[in-house]
């Protein structure tokens, strides 16, 4: 038991291995601009950074979507994943998430995606962090 509790000690303490890569850096609970209106093509996912937070925007529609463009799994950038219907997959792993509330949807990753409420106000994409998702949804 002694190895097998140093090496998950050292694995997780030394390496990072298994911690959400967003925990400590949520996002701003007040309203921030991220990004002009205009410069988001329908379908594309945008990385911005929005109060030293990097953040995925991508416009559906006449819907804007916002969430943690660090992947909670090992912390690769979702604005350069795949893409399909309301979900955005980790081009690294393939762990897959909600872009309207940052639900995991599928692993290996762990812990959801913190996600962002957008609005535009002006010419300006405006965000704001949504409540935490329960680790259990």
């Amino acid at each position: 038991m002694g190895a097998g509790a140093y090496l998950g000690g050292h694995l997780s303490y030394a390496r990072g291995v298994g911690v959400d890569q967003t925990i400590y850096d949520a996002g701003s609970d007040d309203w921030q601009p991220a990004i002009s209106a205009a410069q988001l093509a329908d379908g594309v996912p945008e990385r911005v950074i929005v109060d030293e937070t990097p953040v995925l925007v991508v416009r559906r529609g006449e819907e804007i979507f916002a969430v943690h463009d660090r992947c909670s799994h090992r912390g690769c950038s979702l604005s350069v994943g795949k893409l399909e219907g309301d979900e955005i997959e980790c081009a690294c792993h393939g762990s897959r998430f909600s872009l309207r509330d940052g639900a995991l949807r599928r692993g290996p990753a762990t812990a959801p995606q913190p996600a962002f409420e957008a609005r535009v106000r002006g010419e300006t994409v405006e965000l704001r962090r949504l409540n935490p998702v329960p680790a259990s949804a």
